[in-house]
């Protein structure tokens, strides 16, 4: 608990300005990370992050993944969201067909609508060959 307050205000002390609901941090040019708003590692390098588990189903009536999600950002032209697992809160990469996704919802959120955190429903359509996403 006392790791993560510590992480917290190391992420206060980095805000430099707020634009609608997004957080401006500044990042100096030696960090290999940040510590986001929930206390989660944000690497500079997007690689870093793993993949988010997205489940392969066979059929609509499938359910996927349902996750904690935080927060949603882009690093680069990847996405990335903060997911609470338990008491663990970690950043993931997303496939790149969430790019959109991931766009709009900071979008929304400069905009005054706040969707998240939010419990979310991944998956992946192995006979369409297509991703989605799902606010539960």
């Amino acid at each position: 608990m006392a790791n993560r307050k510590k992480r917290k205000e190391l992420y206060q002390s980095s805000v430099k300005a707020k634009l609608g609901g997004l957080d401006l941090v500044s990042v100096d040019a030696d960090m290999e990370y940040i510590i986001n708003a929930h206390g989660a590692k944000v690497y500079k390098n997007a690689s870093n992050h793993p993949v988010l588990e997205i489940p392969q189903l066979s059929s609509n009536t499938d359910q996927g993944t349902i996750y904690q999600v935080l927060s949603v950002g882009i690093m680069g032209r990847s996405p990335i969201v903060t997911v609470k697992i338990g008491d663990l809160t970690q950043v993931y990469r997303l496939p790149n067909w969430y790019e959109d996704w991931a766009r709009s919802l900071m979008a929304m959120s400069v905009s005054g609508i706040k969707l998240l955190p939010h419990n979310i429903e991944f998956g992946f359509y192995v006979k369409e060959k297509r991703y989605y996403v799902e606010l539960i």
